[in-house]
């Protein structure tokens, strides 16, 4: 069920209350802040409430996170392992998302992948990247107003969503093997190739998915 998270306000208990002033002056003179304040109340939520049922279930992971969380991925160019683990782990991202006041993030492991998957099936389906268009959109306040270390932030709208598409095919031809691969296990063990055998260790998904990179740009001719 898609739910807005448009705005969030400081809590009383926030985390970023009980910081040393030093440390607050380094988050307000930082990235993290210009981006809470200024690109993430930009992101227009709204054009993916088609990717969610309108009947009543649990409701979505907030997109104006999510969607954050993959502009921050490009521009510091990280996994999904990284992302997730300095959602979760550091302050200068947890600012940038306003999530100092919730006691854990609201993203797992399998959140962009599930993101993704919606994503590129409604683009299958209608034949338009609800990532592109939204990265568009915001492209040029990021340009503007955004600045890592000094140097003006820029983010390909192509890479993003083009990247966000190649690693949904990966895990979609990754989950159609994997799948395969236990099916024989329980009956055709032995027809399995040994370099397929690693599909039934819990770890190769991770290895394969969760710490691969945006797929490189193709070079000019």
């Amino acid at each position: 069920m898609f739910v807005k998270n448009s705005y969030q306000k400081l809590s009383l208990y926030d985390s970023f209350d009980d910081m040393p002033k030093y440390l607050q002056d380094y988050l307000l003179n930082s990235w993290a802040h210009t981006f809470q304040k200024i690109i993430f109340p930009a992101i227009n939520e709204d054009r993916f409430a088609v990717l969610y049922s309108d009947k009543g279930s649990r409701p979505n992971t907030p997109v104006n996170i999510i969607i954050s969380s993959l502009i921050i991925k490009e521009i510091f160019d990280l996994t999904d392992e990284r992302l997730v683990a300095n959602i979760h782990l550091s302050m200068e991202f947890q600012y940038a998302l306003r999530l100092t006041s919730k006691k854990r993030p609201p993203i797992s492991k399998n959140t962009f992948f599930n993101f993704r998957k919606r994503v590129r099936d409604y683009y299958q389906e209608n034949g338009i990247d609800l990532i592109q268009q939204e990265i568009e959109a915001l492209a040029d306040i990021i340009t503007n107003h955004l600045e890592i270390e000094g140097n003006k932030a820029r983010v390909d709208t192509f890479m993003v969503s083009s990247s966000a598409r190649e690693l949904s095919r990966i895990e979609l031809v990754y989950s159609l093997n994997a799948k395969f691969i236990k099916m024989l296990s329980k009956s055709f063990e032995d027809l399995i190739p040994e370099d397929l055998e690693v599909y039934l260790e819990k770890s190769h998904r991770n290895d394969v998915i969760y710490r691969t990179k945006k797929m490189m740009k193709p070079k000019a001719n």
